[in-house]
């Protein structure tokens, strides 16, 4: 294998890659490299270099290996958005969508929820009647795991609920008292006018041709 390896210049060898063992590094000893010289100057592996820096091919290679190291590293800085699944780059996108535009996603949600009312409470329905049994049961852990925020909430509530009675009945006797004066008040100015006397008469008057005419059928 050895003897019919292809034996170059040593101006020609491509350089070997890091962490990669080669049979052409001048290091390392092996006896059945013919082209070994242990008399070989380093001055010598030097100029070597310098020539290798003019090969158009070693220099692609080496640019090769640049480019592909500096994505790597900047690959493992940057967030792994770029890395993800399609889905899970559209969900970010729209994550930083409904962020940026809050009020117009609002905006649309109430649209949709008032164009598709019906729609919305039939699709509910039936989500309810399908899957009845495990929301009963995620209720049930819910409420067994959130017992005393549950408590403080109902406690919150029914005390909102007495301050606004409160309010309102407290509203009810005001209008209630406005009302009474108002009625006591015009009680009292109706009795300080006195009898009330018609300026007209309640019984009309008859012409008197028609009581002539009448009195003349009666003697008749």
């Amino acid at each position: 294998m050895f003897a019919e390896r292809e034996l170059r210049p040593r101006s020609q060898r491509r350089r070997p890659l890091e962490n990669q063992e080669s049979d052409d590094d001048d290091d390392d000893y092996d006896p059945h490299d013919d082209d070994y010289d242990p008399h070989d100057d380093d001055a010598d592996d030097d100029a070597d270099d310098d020539a290798d820096a003019d090969d158009p091919e070693l220099t692609d290679l080496r640019a090769t290996q640049v480019r592909n190291m500096t994505q790597k590293a900047c690959a493992a800085e940057a967030p792994t958005c770029h890395l993800a699944t399609p889905r899970a780059r559209r969900a970010e996108a729209q994550k930083r969508y409904r962020a940026r535009h809050r009020e117009c996603v609002a905006e649309a949600k109430k649209r949709y929820r008032e164009q598709h009312r019906v729609h919305i409470a039939e699709a509910r329905r039936r989500y309810w009647e399908n899957n009845r049994e495990r929301l009963l049961a995620r209720q049930q852990r819910y409420r067994e795991n959130h017992r005393e925020q549950l408590r403080e909430k109902e406690r919150q509530r029914y005390a909102r609920l007495r301050e606004a009675q409160a309010v309102l009945l407290r509203e009810k006797n005001r209008i209630r008292r406005i009302r009474f004066r108002e009625k006591k008040r015009t009680a009292k100015k109706w009795k300080s006018l006195g009898p009330l006397t018609l300026g007209i008469p309640l019984v009309r008057e008859a012409h008197p041709e028609l009581l002539r005419e009448k009195k003349k059928k009666m003697r008749n």
